[in-house]
């Protein structure tokens, strides 16, 4: 089989990116602060450092940084493996791309760990030949390294090995590599004009994935590229 997917995971296959656009409001909610209605904004801006500052200085917490650190990491943890919801359609779609003999992985800049948890939960960890995270090269998505070792682990072509991503700057970096690409929608992706201006297909939604079919020479059910 030439041809494979590699598949990003938040905004593209989980629906999870308003965890870190409202992380920081849950957070302080969940140990009974009251977060100002511009927190989450002003967050944005910040790294993790500073706005755990940030918050300790305009909650006047009692919990230190590095117990702050911890609970922050603790929600994270929490969302991925009890909350974060595949988005709609794409459990029939990684079916219908495994009955049509195509071999697909992961490749995130999110914790593997937690993936996988959110994974075999959702009941899709199985369809997956493996998850590779920037972690695991000390690499981002602004090098094709991760694309790379992930086109290693499928050992299909890689002008017929499809790149899905909701990230323009991912999106760009494995384009410019070689892979076909498809980019998915997300909201949380604001520049959706250019990132469909630059990917090969565009996928609004997994529910309607006859665009991506008619691409990729895989119309028909079980049918061969």
């Amino acid at each position: 089989m030439d041809t494979g997917a590699i598949f990003d995971v938040d905004g593209t296959l989980l629906d999870s990116m308003g965890i870190w656009t409202s992380l920081g409001s849950r957070y302080l909610r969940s140990l009974g602060y009251d977060p100002p209605p511009d927190l989450d904004e002003r967050l944005r801006l910040m790294s993790l450092p500073q706005g755990v500052r940030t918050c300790r200085r305009i909650c006047a917490m009692r919990e230190s940084e590095e117990e702050i650190l911890g609970g922050i990491r603790g929600v994270i943890d929490g969302f991925y493996r009890n909350e974060a919801p595949l988005k709609p359609g794409v459990k029939e779609f990684l079916l219908s791309l495994a009955g049509r003999g195509v071999p697909f992985a992961v490749a995130t800049a999110s914790d593997p760990a937690l993936v996988r948890a959110a994974f075999r939960r959702l009941g899709i960890l199985s369809l997956f030949r493996g998850i590779l995270a920037c972690s695991d090269l000390d690499a981002g998505k602004d090098s094709p390294l991760l694309f790379e070792k992930a086109l290693d682990l499928l050992g299909t072509s890689r002008h017929k090995t499809y790149v899905f991503e909701d990230s323009f700057l991912a999106l760009l970096t494995a384009k410019k590599a070689g892979f076909p690409t498809a980019a998915v929608y997300d909201p949380h992706e604001e520049d959706q004009a250019r990132l469909s201006a630059a990917a090969d297909c565009y996928i609004r939604d997994f529910r309607d994935p006859a665009p991506f079919w008619r691409f990729a020479g895989l119309d028909r059910e079980g049918g061969k590229p």
